[in-house]
């Protein structure tokens, strides 16, 4: 990911956390689909990993620890 793309995602992600604080967001879990209280995890996909950084992509959801957990078999600090 090329340092200007690593600052526009920086930028949403803080406009995000304001809006959410405000009370003007909410999130749902990618895997439940439904609406996170409290603690919100994201998962960050990044397209083209392996390929020119200024050719990759990213796209972000948001789930439930437990959810993670429960699709995944980890946790957030690793293997359960």
């Amino acid at each position: 990911m090329t340092e200007e793309k690593r600052q526009a995602s920086e930028e949403m992600r803080k406009r995000i956390r304001e809006a959410v604080k405000a009370g003007r967001v909410g999130f749902r879990c990618c895997f439940c689909r439904e609406h996170i209280e409290g603690e919100v995890h994201a998962l960050l996909l990044i397209s083209g990993w392996n390929g020119p950084e200024e050719q990759q992509t990213s796209q972000q959801w948001f789930c439930h620890a437990a959810c993670f957990t429960k699709a995944t078999g980890e946790t957030a600090q690793g293997n359960p």
